[in-house]
């Protein structure tokens, strides 16, 4: 059942189930109030309220507000709770099966704390205050400024700019833990590979038929391409797209030609929060969502974010040197480290890399931007008001939705069209194309 809300005063916000088991406690939140803030203070009240409009996939979210007095002021502190799912929801055996509880958890209490001082470890995350297991409380970024763009707009230079330097930051602070690592004989992905595994796409059940309803509705969309393209072109697009989506497991795994790092691996508009100056500019991008990370070469993420967020028309028009900031930014924050960048990664490795990714990520594009686009409307209706509605589209065939959101929601079809017949264009057959 869906969390019971209360306001609170001295008593623990819960959530309905057999045990009634609290989301968070008044001693939780007096914890995280001491983590925050420093000397004494008193805690007057606190209270949960629900973000039903911003419910994700993987969680249900709430903002938490404490009153505080300190030196006879008073000020509110506001955080953001995750919770999970109800377990009686779609969505919660694929949270389990995606370990993706416990990935974000550990990235907060084990993974950012081992990335040194300074932006690697604290200029692209929130800050965490709390993790069990099935809460995480978060420093609340809309109270700070920061915001979720429209996600049928497409990302324009500023926006990709400040995306991709945060995304510099992150990277640059798990070689920092790799190079420490490796200076005890250890890797990465030794200590960490239990977190570092593929989430959504492996061999278990619940994700080969997850995979199948995506596959089904990409072939779906292909077929609406009738104006574009002729029933002998959409019919050879299918029979190439087909195994690229039947080997997505294959195409996730770590590369043994490239360095990899952690990746986040699920950077489209809602899991991007950006913050603006007066004018209106981007001036810094936080990334959230840590729930599929992947051991995977830093081009992974580079490139999967600008098909996931962007027009044809800003790749080919600034894609080289939004990639060239991605590398300064990173050279820099390695060089900061006191690490040699070059020998982390070179501009011509991954400029290689980026290269050897472009195939996947176009098909990591067309198999997921049907689902990422859908409208908020249809989005209500499959994922909060029907869970046999959404189990028939995770898992069963998802056609029927991401054909009718295509015919009726001028920007998803705009935004679909585009990145098919992209890969239309340049997707070669599997086998000539596959990532190194």
């Amino acid at each position: 059942m869906k969390p019971k809300l209360i306001e609170l005063n001295d008593v623990s916000a819960t959530m309905e189930s057999e045990a009634e088991s609290p989301l968070v406690t008044k001693e939780e939140v007096l914890s995280i109030l001491s983590k925050k803030l420093s000397g004494k203070f008193e805690l007057v009240e606190y209270k949960l309220r629900s973000l039903n409009s911003t419910n994700g996939f993987l969680g249900i979210y709430y903002g938490l507000t404490a009153l505080v007095k300190i030196d006879g002021v008073t000020k509110e502190h506001k955080f953001f709770l995750k919770a999970q799912p109800s377990k009686q929801s779609p969505q919660f055996d694929l949270l389990m099966a995606a370990k993706a509880t416990e990935k974000e958890s550990a990235m907060y209490t084990e993974i950012i704390p081992r990335m040194g001082n300074g932006s690697c470890c604290s200029g692209w995350s929130a800050k965490c205050y709390l993790t069990k297991e099935n809460v995480l409380v978060l420093d609340d970024l809309f109270a700070q400024g920061y915001v979720t763009t429209d996600k049928y707009v497409p990302f324009d230079y500023n926006h990709c700019l400040v995306v991709l330097r945060s995304l510099a930051r992150f990277h640059a602070g798990s070689f920092i833990i790799d190079e420490k690592l490796r200076s005890e004989n250890k890797s990465l992905f030794e200590v960490y590979g239990d977190i570092l595994g593929e989430s959504l796409y492996n061999d278990s059940g619940i994700s080969t038929r997850m995979l199948s309803s995506c596959i089904l509705g990409t072939m779906s969309l292909i077929d609406l391409l009738q104006k574009e393209l002729s029933e002998s072109e959409r019919a050879e697009f299918k029979e190439r797209v087909r195994p690229w989506g039947e080997n997505t497991e294959e195409l996730l795994n770590p590369s043994k030609k490239y360095r990899n790092v952690i990746c986040h691996r699920d950077l489209w508009a809602n899991n991007l929060m950006l913050k603006y100056d007066a004018s209106g500019k981007p001036e810094h991008c936080c990334l959230i969502d840590l729930q599929i990370l992947r051991y995977n070469p830093p081009a992974t993420d580079c490139v999967y974010v600008l098909y996931l967020t962007t027009d044809r028309e800003t790749r080919n028009k600034h894609g080289e040197s939004l990639l060239r900031m991605y590398y300064e930014t990173l050279e820099r924050e390695l060089t900061n480290a006191g690490l040699d960048s070059k020998r982390c990664l070179d501009w011509p490795t991954f400029r290689k890399s980026c290269e050897d990714t472009r195939s996947a990520a176009i098909v990591y594009a067309i198999m997921n931007l049907p689902v990422m686009l859908l409208h908020p409307d249809m989005i209500k209706k499959q994922f909060n008001d029907s869970p046999e509605l959404l189990n028939e589209s995770l898992y069963n065939d998802r056609s029927a939705v991401v054909c009718n959101q295509f015919l009726n929601v001028k920007p998803y079809r705009e935004r679909l069209t585009e990145v098919l017949l992209e890969a239309y264009e340049f997707l070669p057959r599997y086998k000539e194309g596959i990532r190194p």
